[in-house]
């Protein structure tokens, strides 16, 4: 039987043609016609992947049209597109009824006459035609021909809508919950039944969940799905239909423009035929200004503005405080279409209730027994230790890394519970993994031992017994956590004494002490050349748009690199007014915020404050420690009298110290200390006998005290007229082994005796 080939199947053979040549095929076959098919209709035909790959090997080869096909090669781009547009209107319009029509099974079996095996395959594949597709595509056809009046014919109007397309994209989170494959939820009727309320409207029943990362914001909508499935749901919501569509499918694959546009188009069709579905949109915000090219505002945002305003669907979403601030609220025709419900962080006892329910629900995935307490304590330790976090997840997360860890260690060895073999989870389970994953000593007993404090200041403090004993004192006080509260800074020192008497030194003592395997983890920060309001960048970074905003200040890089240290503030009362005040709020309160809004909290960290004394306020001439709550407030009160400005810094620290220049009796026990600590350094590092001739030493440090201010001044000549010199010679000497040190004229004389 011949076929009449007019210019739509010429088109329909040429695009088959270009498909088998594709495909390195040497004729045509019905499956390149199918392709080409769906090049015209522009995906309107639907065909799951399975059904294409079954139909492509049930199919035969089309001989008697590969001759045919090959001379249309010739065409041109503009030639296919311009058959394009006609085959769409005669195969879909029918001018005379004014109305759309689809393709008769008569028509497609004359296509197809020579091969009635097939017809079945063909026409039951033309049969998965998505319909609201084709509406939408000749909506638009249709609007470029003057001769078409009528745009939809109600013949065309599906009964049964189909889904496939928001199945592809979205996840059905009652057909999840049915299964019982959604998370355990407790908990949060409050906020579940305002979601309800705002749903069950007749205008704006939209919502928006806003909250913190962490606080269980998709959660809820989950518990409202498995609320939907449960026996006892009212008779009003029992056939609702929660989809949750990741606004990023929208977007894939969507390189040519008009595609993500369509996708949203069909989308919001299904669940304009469905008044059952809901659609829930995690992280909202990317809505806006997601999908628009170069200056155009036609983004997703704006292409939901008026289906939302009509109430033509149903619409959920969820962000943060802070993403919601930065996008959605600039947009307020959007941000006005949606009901806002705030989703804080739950109580103590809310938690400890939600984290047991989730250990019932995942003890027999885990194959692990978590005890009360365990629950109890994951709660309560992590509100302590991990503050920047929120509640519950935070305490999911650390029973759930203790699970993993403890399986993980004992592998085959299971204790015997009750109820089975498995492991049991107790609260020092729970101890030992937060200390892990926080990667702080959090027992403060040991990590303040005052013994050790002690030993390391008389190690390295000369003359200064008092000192050593108060610090030992202090140390001994902080490792009992007496009224400390778990927000503020373990601890805060003011170290306030004339310049160079030592102050950076013991703030430098303690911090190698407390942390010997991290011995950087001290950070200190000048503060007498930030005398402007700006500076304070230095600190928490700069302001967004100016160069270097991308980077963080040089506190909270510290603090995220370090988990536990001591910060010295040196010169604080020398710093703006602006820069002591925030500074000082993060003493008394324990958090901050950088430059992009991002909290951090100082629970972990000790803070010392050095500031300048000009005056001389005690006769005192060692260190002495005063506690504001119990001692004496006299040096407190001079100190005030005297600074008014230093009000504000007294008031903020938990102690006070104060540093006085040492006398010369103790710069010389001071000098002896240089001497044999140079004296050790030297011998390591050239394996050399050295010794000091005694009857010079005298010469030697009056020499370097005459011409000294202070201790820093001291060292300094120290290392200049003592330790260099000695170095220089054994470098040039190398085979010395035996020289003594003396003072000759008013510098050092060294004696090679080997």
């Amino acid at each position: 039987m011949s076929i009449k080939i007019n210019q739509e199947l010429e088109l329909m053979l040429f695009l088959a043609n270009r498909e088998a040549q594709a495909c390195g095929a040497e004729t045509i076959e019905l499956e390149h016609l199918f392709l080409a098919i769906l090049r015209i209709l522009d995906g309107a035909i639907n065909l799951e992947q399975e059904s294409y790959y079954q139909y492509r090997h049930s199919v035969e080869k089309l001989n008697q049209y590969a001759g045919a096909g090959s001379k249309y090669l010739t065409m041109t781009d503009r030639e296919i597109t311009k058959y394009r547009r006609t085959l769409v209107k005669k195969l879909y319009i029918n001018e005379v009824q004014e109305s759309i029509t689809l393709p008769s099974s008569a028509e497609v079996e004359n296509l197809i006459t020579d091969l009635p095996p097939n017809e079945k395959t063909l026409l039951g594949i033309l049969g998965k035609i998505d319909l609201v597709t084709i509406k939408d595509k000749l909506e638009f056809e249709t609007k470029k021909s003057k001769t078409a009046k009528k745009l939809i014919s109600s013949s065309l109007s599906p009964k049964n809508t189909d889904h496939s397309q928001i199945n592809e994209i979205g996840i059905d989170l009652t057909l999840l919950a049915k299964e019982n494959k959604l998370p355990p939820f407790f908990g949060r009727e409050d906020e579940i039944n305002q979601l309800i309320q705002i749903l069950i409207r007749t205008t704006k029943r939209n919502a928006i969940l806003v909250g913190p990362a962490g606080v269980g914001k998709t959660a809820i909508i989950e518990g409202l799905a498995g609320k939907i499935v449960s026996p006892d749901c009212p008779y009003y919501m029992k056939d609702w239909k929660i989809i949750q569509i990741n606004i990023s499918s929208i977007i894939a694959g969507t390189s040519y423009r008009g595609v993500m546009e369509e996708r949203l188009n069909k989308i919001i069709k299904v669940a304009q035929s469905d008044p059952n579905i809901i659609l829930f949109f995690d992280e909202i915000h990317l809505m806006v200004n997601s999908g628009s090219v170069g200056d155009s505002s036609l983004d997703i945002a704006n292409i939901m503005k008026p289906v939302l305003s009509r109430g033509e669907v149903r619409v959920i979403g969820a962000t943060t405080q802070t993403e919601y601030e930065r996008y959605l609220k600039k947009d307020n025709a959007f941000q006005r279409r949606f009901m806002k419900i705030n989703i804080n962080e739950p109580g103590k006892e809310n938690a400890i209730a939600i984290c047991k329910a989730w250990a019932i629900k995942e003890k027999e995935k885990l194959q692990v027994e978590f005890t009360q307490m365990a629950v109890e304590k994951a709660v309560e330790w992590s509100i302590q230790y991990i503050p920047s976090r929120y509640l519950p997840d935070k305490a999911i997360d650390l029973l759930d890394t203790t699970a993993a860890n403890k399986k993980f260690k004992c592998q085959s060895i299971y204790q015997i519970i009750d109820d089975g073999n498995k492991l049991v989870i107790n609260e020092n389970d729970i101890w030992d993994v937060l200390q892990e994953t926080v990667g702080i000593e959090l027992d403060f007993s040991q990590l303040f031992d005052p013994n050790k404090i002690e030993i390391a200041l008389k190690r390295n403090i000369v003359g200064q017994e008092k000192l050593i004993q108060q610090l030992s004192e202090t140390f001994e006080e902080i490792s009992l956590e007496i009224n400390r509260k778990s927000s503020r800074p373990i601890a805060s020192f003011l170290f306030y004494g004339a310049n160079a008497t030592g102050k950076t030194t013991v703030a430098q003592i303690i911090a190698s002490a407390l942390y010997p395997e991290s011995p950087i983890s001290l950070m200190t920060i000048q503060l007498e050349h930030l005398k402007n309001s700006y500076d304070i960048s230095h600190i928490i970074g700069a302001a967004p748009g100016l160069i270097g905003h991308e980077k963080q200040g040089v506190l909270f890089e510290f603090i995220e690199t370090y988990s536990q240290g001591v910060i010295v503030l040196d010169n604080l009362d020398r710093a703006h007014p602006e820069i002591q005040s925030y500074l000082l709020n993060i003493i008394k309160d324990g958090r901050a915020t950088d430059n992009h809004g991002r909290k951090a909290h100082f629970g972990n960290y000790l803070f010392i404050i050095t500031v300048r004394d000009h005056t001389n306020l005690t006769d005192d001439p060692y260190l002495k420690l005063f506690k504001k709550e119990t001692d004496s407030p006299k040096l407190i009160e001079n100190i005030i009298n005297n600074n008014f400005e230093l009000s504000n810094i007294v008031n903020a620290v938990d102690f006070v110290f104060h540093f006085q220049p040492l006398p010369k009796e103790k710069m010389k026990e001071l000098h002896e200390l240089y001497l044999n600590k140079s004296k050790e350094d030297l011998v390591n590092r050239f394996n050399v006998e050295l010794s000091f001739i005694d009857d010079d030493l005298i010469f030697m440090f009056d020499y370097l005290w005459g011409s000294s201010r202070d201790i820093t001044e001291f060292h300094r000549r120290y290392d200049k007229y003592i330790s260099k010199p000695i170095i220089k010679h054994l470098t040039h000497n190398k085979y010395s082994t035996k020289i003594n040190i003396g003072w000759k004229d008013n510098r050092i004389n060294i004696i090679d005796i080997e």
